[in-house]
């Protein structure tokens, strides 16, 4: 009788729950380490800029004269702030934690296991791509209430926007919700440890890669024209995962306020989250019909493995050319 439920159902609550144990260790380590990334510096600053108002008492009460002693130590925290440290969510964290979660795709012992349980293939990858979300929402919460806490208990000295700054927060999710839907696309291709970071990389950068050479190449043969007005689409910004980490190739051009408006942009979170989302219905559909021999090769076909290779190749050989 359950095993027909499980056939049935598309998604299993115990098998999102044994998933989600599966990665508590990668979880809750790197919990502590957000949290203590977003304290220490909060806590230092306000340590200091308590200490430097009671040294400006203490002097004047004195008699010495100090310089600007009626210098407003109050600061403004900006709300893109947090983006810096929130890279580490996307950049390592839910990298580490996806190729964990679909590590055993990679072995043919562990691939022959999981696809024996009786539950739809549906059922599985959604319980296991569900339990990595989880991980990220905890994450991130934990982050902005430990900044939130931190913040009231120095609220004399830091005047912080919640509300903007929670939006950016939700933004910097999305951005960790595509990355791990792509890295879920690739490793339910490919069968080794090698091709799922090359294949990720590629669907996560090549397609916005192609829309830069497109938008450069209309850009130099009609100088009027740019992504804003030829095709929105080509704008960087809209992507906002792969935006910010290309602003790297531009700190001229990209700065906070840039960051500031893609982040805070409406039509940005849209679009990230519906591409989040085809590329995870992607992946599920592929793990669907992945056959469990497909375990440590290299794609799922040696077409498949031969287009990865040319497109590494193409993309290299294009960088060289800048």
């Amino acid at each position: 009788m359950n095993n027909k439920l499980n056939n049935r159902n598309i998604f299993s609550v115990k098998l999102f729950w044994q998933s989600f144990l599966q990665l508590k260790i990668i979880g809750i380590i790197s919990t502590a380490i957000m949290i203590c990334i977003t304290a220490l510096p909060i806590i230092m600053d306000g340590i200091y800029i308590k200490n430097m108002i009671k040294a400006n008492k203490n002097a004047v009460a004195s008699g010495v004269s100090i310089a600007n002693s009626s210098f407003d130590y109050t600061s403004i925290v900006s709300p893109v702030s947090s983006a810096s440290y929130l890279l580490i969510v996307i950049a390592l964290i839910t990298p580490v934690l996806c190729l964990y979660a679909w590590f055993f795709l990679n072995k043919r012992s562990t691939s022959d296991f999981y696809h024996s349980l009786s539950y739809k293939r549906q059922n599985l990858f959604l319980s296991r791509f569900a339990a990595i979300t989880a991980w990220q929402i905890i994450i991130m919460l934990s982050t902005y209430v430990t900044g939130f806490i931190c913040y009231h208990i120095f609220s004399k000295y830091f005047i912080v926007d919640y509300s903007t700054t929670f939006h950016v927060y939700a933004a910097e999710f999305l951005c960790a919700l595509l990355c791990s839907a792509a890295i879920a696309l690739a490793c339910s291709v490919t069968g080794n440890i090698f091709s799922n970071i090359c294949l990720s990389g590629i669907i996560i950068f090549l397609p916005r890669f192609i829309l830069i050479l497109v938008n450069s190449t209309v850009s130099n043969i009609y100088a009027a024209a740019s992504s804003t007005h030829f095709m929105p689409l080509l704008d960087n910004s809209y992507n906002m995962l792969t935006g910010q980490f290309l602003s790297i190739f531009e700190p001229v051009n990209f700065s906070s306020d840039n960051l500031s408006n893609m982040l805070l942009s409406g039509v940005s979170n849209t679009y990230t989250l519906i591409l989040a989302i085809i590329y995870a219905v992607i992946a599920c559909a592929l793990f669907t019909i992945r056959k469990s021999e497909t375990a440590g090769k290299p794609a799922l076909s040696w077409k498949l493995q031969f287009a990865i290779r040319c497109v590494i190749g193409f993309t290299i050989s294009v960088f060289g050319t800048f």
